[in-house]
Parts: structure tokens; sequence; C-alpha cells
């Protein structure tokens, strides 16, 4: 979680300018557009939006769209991810998260692989073995035996 107290003294600074420039109700997830942000710089004699804000991928909310949750813990907010965001600021609306999902990983149950290129088996045979035959076979290749 990003507080304001983890930030260095200029990232800190820039969280006071954008807490005197915004005067909305803020939580964890209240969301500034680049452009906003770039503003706020501007009229403070920074020529751009802060790169740890806009360079973050962790604080993309949509294109062009960035939540910065140390304005709400400067502010003193409790900031409870299950709460709903209050207020958004910018030229175009906050985009609902995109929720990914790991690809499924499958493991085959036995080493098949291994079989065809260490115990010399083909892949066919080898499934015709029972799980006890298999490891006869696997410990026999161990001992050097087989």
């Amino acid at each position: 979680m990003k507080i304001y107290n983890d930030l260095k003294p200029k990232q800190q600074a820039y969280i006071q300018l954008l807490d005197k420039a915004f005067e909305g109700t803020v939580d964890a997830d209240t969301t500034f557009s680049r452009g906003y942000l770039k503003k706020v710089a501007n009229d403070n004699g920074i020529a751009w939006a802060p790169a740890w804000i806009v360079k973050d991928v962790s604080r993309v909310r949509g294109r062009g769209a960035y939540v910065v949750p140390e304005l709400a813990s400067y502010r003193g907010v409790n900031i409870d991810r299950t709460e709903k965001p209050v207020a958004s600021v910018g030229d175009k609306p906050k985009a609902a998260p995109v929720e990914t999902v790991a690809p499924e990983i499958r493991v085959p149950a036995r080493p098949v692989i291994q079989a065809e290129k260490v115990y010399g088996i083909d892949k066919a045979a080898w499934g015709l073995l029972t799980d006890a035959e298999q490891a006869d076979i696997a410990a026999r290749h161990a001992e050097g035996v087989a």
C-alpha cells in the first residue's frame, strides 16, 4: 500500500501541491487525469506530471487516468480497499479495473516427457505401464541397473 510517509521529500511536496489544488473528497481509488496532474505541476513551476506517478503501471486506471493513494494518506483518510471511489478528476471517466486471470498450468501426473528422454521408452508404451512399473523403471535407472 502506498502511503504519504513512504515518499521522498520532493514527492511529498507534489502531494502537498495536489492537496492544495484539489478540494474534492478523495480515497485510495480517486483517479486523476494525466492532464490534471500536469496542470498542477505546471501551475507550480514543474514542466511535467511526475514520472513516479505516470510511469508507474500499478497506478493506471484507464487511458490517461492514475490513482494517487498518497493524497488520501496525506489527508488522513482511512485507505480501505473495499470502499467505492468517491471522486474522479479528469477528462474521461474512470475505467473499470481489468480482472486478470492467470493461465492454467497443467502438470502431467506421470513423468511422460522424462521417460521418453531418459528411460528410452516411447510415450505410448509408457502410458500403458502401471504406476508401480514406472516407479520400478525409474528406480532401476537411478541405480544404473537398467
